[in-house]
């Protein structure tokens, strides 16, 4: 039927490689959607057939942002549980050798061990306000607004919102792109 509209959803783990992806089935392996070892499309983002190329940015509401600090505050307190439960083992160690000592290695050094044992959705809400929290933007101007934008190039003009080191990354709930590019149109 001419009125049905197909739409597909790219779901998956935080970390999967969505945004590679996308990029390279429907953008011939150009990077459009940011990609990087964190999460850089953790927001939603949708993308249909537009005259203009434009973009809406969505940024969190002032409610959801605060659930985020306080998954990011519940991160910290799992942290430091299984950091304090890493520090016994290594004094027990320590404990029972007399000769060589196990080296005790800093929250820095042993935080990959120690997310890959957190939830992914609580080490994601923490990398969001880590990276909120080095950004200049003044938050209560941007929570709960939506911004227009006409973007000529889509790779370079979302990049403040959806790229890595973006000065807004961190507060965009999501992105709604309008592409004129026949793969969708209709």
């Amino acid at each position: 039927s001419e009125s049905r509209i197909l739409k597909i959803g790219v779901v998956g783990e935080v970390k999967a490689g969505k945004s590679s992806f996308l990029n390279a089935l429907i953008f011939n392996g150009e990077d459009i959607l940011p990609k990087a070892c964190t999460p850089m499309t953790a927001a939603l983002t949708k993308i249909s057939y537009g005259e203009k190329q434009a973009a809406s940015i969505y940024f969190y509401s002032e409610q959801a942002w605060e659930k985020i600090e306080n998954y990011s505050q519940q991160y910290d307190e799992m942290f430091e549980s299984e950091y304090e439960v890493y520090k016994k083992k290594v004094d027990a160690t320590n404990a029972l050798r007399r000769n060589m000592k196990a080296i005790l290695l800093s929250r820095e050094e042993k935080k990959n061990d120690i997310d890959k044992k957190l939830p992914k959705w609580l080490v994601a809400c923490k990398e969001l306000t880590d990276m909120a929290s080095k950004s200049t933007i003044d938050r209560d101007e941007v929570l709960g607004t939506c911004k227009e934008l006409e973007v000529a190039d889509i790779k370079t003009g979302l990049k403040d919102y959806i790229g890595a080191g973006g000065k807004f990354t961190a507060l965009v709930e999501h992105v709604e792109i309008k592409m004129n590019n026949e793969i969708f149109k209709e």
